[in-house]
């Protein structure tokens, strides 16, 4: 197993692990192997063998769904990207949305994890969005750092009720400090033009990000350059965040008084 691969497969291990709450010693018990073997297979520093990867998994009690992708994912042979397209990826996205801290560029929509129920229900792919929203902010408790592309908020095919509570929603998450929301002015050059960019930074040391990109019924993961800088471009572009929620929070307020 390759970079791209085992930084998923580790996280996702990972996440099994700590909804049991289970110690590394167990698992490194279940998994015959040393406890720092463990360690370095959730950070992907190491290609697991599958004989402990099947242990695992079979002592987690993983979904056969999720053994399969997660067998096919260790077995991927490209170095920088991979792509899981197997039964239930949606929910395996949404792990791998809580397994480091956030950063976001989107350009078409709010992304799905600061969406609000009725929001998730208009894109083309509502069943990709639903269940990801973090309402009461990021597990890692670091704020979510999005940038948003300014057409989102002014979108003229949106309903305004639900653009407004949308809207809504993201002032709360920047209020609270569960997010910081910066808004790419009108006139940038949309990018990148193939879709949003979802930065995972990963707990632990080294420091690791992975690129999340959603496709066609499928999720792409990648270590490679590319989406880092356009991330760092997009935020150097945005307007400021006290610039931003003053856009916000005129734009609520526009959507409030239609949808009255």
């Amino acid at each position: 197993m390759l970079p791209a691969a085992g930084y998923v497969v580790g996280a996702l291990l990972r996440a099994h692990r700590l909804n049991l709450k289970w110690p590394l010693f167990e698992a490194a018990v279940v998994g015959r192997t040393l406890v720092s073997h463990i360690g370095n297979i959730e950070r992907g520093l190491v290609p697991p063998d599958h004989p402990v990867i099947e242990r695992l998994m079979a002592a987690y009690g993983v979904a056969p769904a999720d053994r399969l992708a997660i067998g096919d994912l260790v077995a991927d042979p490209n170095p920088r990207t991979c792509t899981d397209r197997g039964e239930g990826w949606t929910g395996r996205m949404a792990e791998m949305e809580r397994a480091g801290k956030l950063r976001i560029y989107a350009g078409f929509r709010v992304p799905p994890v600061m969406m609000t129920p009725a929001y998730a229900t208009i894109p083309d792919d509502a069943e990709a969005a639903l269940g990801r929203g973090l309402p009461d902010g990021h597990p890692s408790g670091h704020p979510i750092e999005l940038v948003l592309d300014e057409s989102v908020v002014l979108w003229r095919g949106s309903i305004p009720s639900i653009q407004a509570d949308q809207i809504g929603h993201l002032i709360q998450a920047v209020e609270s400090g569960h997010a910081a929301i910066r808004l790419l002015p009108l006139a940038c050059v949309h990018f990148p033009p193939d879709g949003d960019i979802t930065e995972v930074t990963l707990p632990g040391s080294p420091e690791r990000a992975v690129y999340l990109r959603e496709r066609i019924c499928s999720a792409e993961y990648t270590v490679a350059e590319p989406p880092r800088i356009l991330l760092d471009r997009a935020q150097d572009h945005a307007h400021t965040p006290e610039h931003s929620l003053e856009i916000l929070r005129d734009a609520q307020r526009t959507w409030a008084r239609q949808a009255a």
